[in-house]
């Protein structure tokens, strides 16, 4: 009776939210993947520990990754040792693609499979949607079809863009809100998606909330928006991998007064990247 007990007890767990997430399937510790669960998203594989996993929609050929150089900075892949296997339900197959870089990577059903560098925790999923090409992945799902729905979804208009272009006759093009408001990079913010702004710094510049949804560049705009955990509990928005803030002293729209404070905040000009010299910054 005790030994049945426990079993029970130990199925209950298994369905137990955790942090927002939760398993969504009995599954044994030694799988590769396991299986989590949202609201929002449903049911989606993860790793051995709970990290979530995503596939790219650039990806077009079976068991074929592209994402190589920075790109794998953004989108570490994700490498497991043989025997791969599945949660005890979950249709489909774990195999290894051999990139041509060298390093092996865990694919499923042919999809390659990645982390998001934005997610900082188990049941983290800050890389959905990221650049209209970044998505979860579903027990079950198969080659191609996330990217013809992607397709789908895309075509449909979307009421405005998560931010905007404004330009200045001296600082040129910046980036802002979908109300305007002037955007920011905090210099000392040296790694990607990784915010160094806390406490009073905070009040000053609050991070610049993520959005629900498509994260949708203006038209012509290169790079790539995606979600990152903010330092004030919330999610941020992040711009090729930059945390983004308001300036608590800009309070209209079109104003830049944060630019040059400190000499470690300036607008984001489209195309900044993480460390480069800001172009407005002379």
């Amino acid at each position: 009776m005790k030994h049945w007990i426990a079993r029970v007890m130990v199925a209950l767990l298994v369905v137990t939210m955790v942090g927002g997430w939760q398993s969504a399937v009995a599954q044994d510790d030694a799988t590769t993947v396991k299986v989590a669960e949202t609201p929002e998203l449903g049911q989606f594989l993860t790793d051995a520990e709970g990290r979530t996993l995503y596939l790219w929609t650039v990806d077009v050929q079976p068991s074929t990754s592209f994402c190589y150089g920075p790109c794998v900075d953004f989108w570490p892949l994700f490498t497991a040792d043989e025997p791969l296997t599945l949660p005890d339900g979950v249709e489909g197959s774990l195999t290894t693609v051999e990139r041509s870089d060298g390093t092996a990577q865990v694919a499923y059903n042919d999809i390659p499979l990645y982390y998001f560098a934005g997610d900082k925790a188990p049941g983290d999923v800050n890389g959905q949607w990221a650049g209209d090409s970044w998505f979860v992945v579903a027990p079950g799902e198969t080659f191609g079809t996330r990217a013809a729905q992607v397709l789908l979804d895309v075509s449909t208009p979307v009421a405005s863009t998560t931010v905007l272009i404004a330009s200045d006759p001296t600082l040129g093009d910046y980036f802002t809100d979908a109300e305007g408001r002037t955007l920011y990079l905090f210099t000392n913010d040296t790694e990607i998606f990784t915010s160094t702004c806390t406490g009073d710094c905070l009040a000053n510049w609050p991070p610049v909330p993520g959005a629900t949804g498509r994260l949708t560049l203006p038209s012509g705009a290169s790079g790539e928006l995606a979600l990152m955990p903010g330092n004030d509990g919330s999610t941020q928005l992040a711009y090729n991998g930059i945390p983004l803030y308001y300036f608590a002293g800009d309070t209209e729209p079109g104003q830049l007064n944060g630019q040059g404070v400190g000499g470690v905040w300036w607008i984001v000009a489209p195309g900044a990247e993480l460390g480069a010299a800001t172009p407005v910054a002379s």
